[in-house]
């Protein structure tokens, strides 16, 4: 349980990160046109908490 919390968690900032460097990417920049990523990935930090209970 506490090992995909922090699978998660990790993943989701780097989505942000990520997320930022494509956004200042120039505008002519193939990638510039990409979605962007999921920085929410199901499970909210209290899910397991309460899938715990």
């Amino acid at each position: 349980m506490y090992n995909a919390f922090g699978v998660r968690l990790h993943a989701c900032r780097q989505a942000e990160v990520l997320n930022q460097i494509v956004y200042e990417l120039l505008v002519e920049h193939p990638l510039a046109e990409s979605r962007p990523l999921h920085e929410l990935l199901r499970h909210t930090p209290t899910a397991p908490l309460r899938l715990r209970l």
